[in-house]
């Protein structure tokens, strides 16, 4: 098959090689008459014009073919843009769902912490106030310091388990990758 279309593509020249070939050797005689000088002339022409109107088809299919092939590049660039901001959108969405699930087990370890500081403030501060200090000021501010340590321990576990969920993150991409 391949070999049938390479033939063909050298017949689409062969008929212009000939009438190269024969106006060569007609240019090499001499004495030729007027009339036989016309009509190769005429040939010559006629062949020219032939091979002009179809350089100009190849041309305009060229032509047409190039900017569907650009417009077609086009497109694929557009939608490569548009793949990757998706893509930045779905890093952005599954970055704020991770931290959202990191928040919500940070909120839950730091539920634990403060029951357990509540429990031990009842439990062992408390009374322990009571029989050296019986002051309730003292009581409340140590239960206050308490309330306050809360928010700095949330962000430092919130932090801490982020850390650990990006270097997991990394260890898998590079796995994958």
């Amino acid at each position: 098959m391949a070999r049938i279309n390479k033939e063909k593509k050298e017949d689409i020249y062969l008929d212009e090689a000939f009438f190269l070939t024969r106006s060569t050797q007609f240019l090499q005689e001499e004495d030729k008459s007027v009339s036989e000088t016309k009509a190769e002339l005429k040939t010559l022409v006629t062949n020219y014009a032939e091979l002009l109107d179809q350089v100009k088809l190849i041309t305009r299919i060229s032509d047409r073919l190039q900017r569907k092939l650009d417009q077609t590049n086009d497109e694929l660039n557009n939608m490569n843009q548009q793949i990757q901001e998706k893509n930045i959108q779905l890093e952005k969405t599954i970055n704020d769902l991770t931290e959202a699930k990191i928040g919500r087990r940070a909120t839950t370890f730091v539920f634990v912490f403060a029951l357990a500081l509540f429990l031990i403030s009842e439990a062992l501060i408390e009374p322990w106030i009571e029989r050296f200090y019986n002051n309730f000021l003292i009581s409340l501010s140590i239960k206050g310091l308490i309330a306050l340590s809360i928010k700095p321990v949330e962000s430092l576990v919130e932090r801490s388990l982020l850390k650990k969920e990006r270097a997991r993150t990394l260890k898998t991409s590079e796995i994958r990758g």
